[in-house]
């Protein structure tokens, strides 16, 4: 049974998992991943973003196989930014990127968020594609080699 754990200070759990995932470091860094991208994911938070409003979870079913990052209240506080969804590549294709997903979306309802946020790779097709599965739909908007992508989120009457 997947379930979704808080990491914290799992440096090397992380690290672990993001060397079972080489291919998003090459496309996205040109390189494989460093214990720095680790540190950062655990505990970098988005500009004038406090620690207490992200969220990384671990996507645990007898293991580590996936990581997603939560960002409550960014860009503004009807947002939730997606920061990363990470599934390690001999776990793809069997449902956990889609229950991550859902957990993410059910996240950002209880925190009563209007929106969900999330930048894809220009040159990540495949992860584009992912998402507008999702209903999520281009903005229009880039930051560099991302494209940003966003999904309202109804709640209430």
């Amino acid at each position: 049974m997947l379930e979704f754990r808080r990491l914290s200070d799992q440096y090397a759990q992380v690290m672990a998992l993001f060397e079972r995932a080489p291919a998003y470091f090459q496309l996205a860094e040109g390189r494989g991943p460093t214990c720095e991208d680790a540190r950062q994911l655990l505990d970098e938070t988005p500009p004038a973003t406090p620690p207490e409003q992200k969220f990384v979870w671990g996507l645990e079913q007898d293991g580590l196989h996936g990581c997603l990052d939560l960002v409550r209240g960014y860009p503004d506080a009807e947002t939730a930014f997606l920061g990363l969804l990470l599934v390690a590549e001999d776990r793809r294709g069997l449902g956990l990127g889609r229950r991550a997903v859902e957990f993410a979306l059910e996240t950002a309802r209880a925190w009563q968020c209007r929106r969900i946020r999330l930048g894809v790779l220009q040159a990540n097709t495949a992860g584009l594609e992912f998402w507008q599965r999702f209903e999520f739909v281009l903005t229009g908007e880039t930051k560099g080699r991302i494209l940003l992508m966003e999904r309202p989120l109804p709640w209430g009457n």
